[in-house]
């Protein structure tokens, strides 16, 4: 028998990617006093980092976070407060962390909609030629933003 609480809970549905968008704006706007422009951007574009945080739990999946490296910089650089030279060192660590705030503050998202589950610390892959492969075959939302005249492409791919 299951919970009156599981029973009002969303369905994984495109209310997921509003409510990513939301956490995405809202991390850029606290940890980086900037813009995320969602929208139609450059699919073509260098994604040569990725970041990716898991989620265990209720919900199963991945969240991924792809960008060129000179975006990557500039997160590193606006988050420390520093230049681009000081902050390319840091570059991986400040990817990181933006895809775990961001996986955080969704996160939060899910478990106001009824949904239990813990996220992973983030793992930084450089290189572009690799394929990605989740056994969370559940739904998939993705999309792409602007920051600082780089696109930013997050993938969530979650199984209930």
């Amino acid at each position: 028998m299951s919970s009156p609480a599981k029973s009002m809970v969303k369905a994984p549905d495109t209310s997921w990617q509003a409510e990513l968008e939301q956490s995405a704006r809202e991390v850029f706007q606290i940890m980086l006093g900037s813009t995320f422009e969602v929208g139609s951007c450059e699919l073509t574009a260098d994604f040569s980092l990725s970041a990716v945080v898991g989620f265990a739990g209720e919900l199963r999946g991945l969240l991924t976070l792809r960008c060129a490296r000179a975006s990557a910089i500039s997160v590193a650089a606006r988050m420390l407060g520093i230049g681009p030279a000081a902050a390319e060192p840091e570059m991986n660590d400040a990817l990181g962390e933006l895809s775990n705030m961001i996986a955080g503050s969704f996160k939060t998202k899910l478990e106001q909609d009824g949904f239990q589950c813990m996220i992973s610390v983030p793992t930084v892959i450089s290189g572009s030629d690799y394929r990605l492969h989740s056994l969370a075959d559940g739904s998939l939302t993705q999309f792409s933003g602007r920051f600082e005249g780089g696109t930013i492409q997050l993938t969530l791919q979650l199984q209930h």
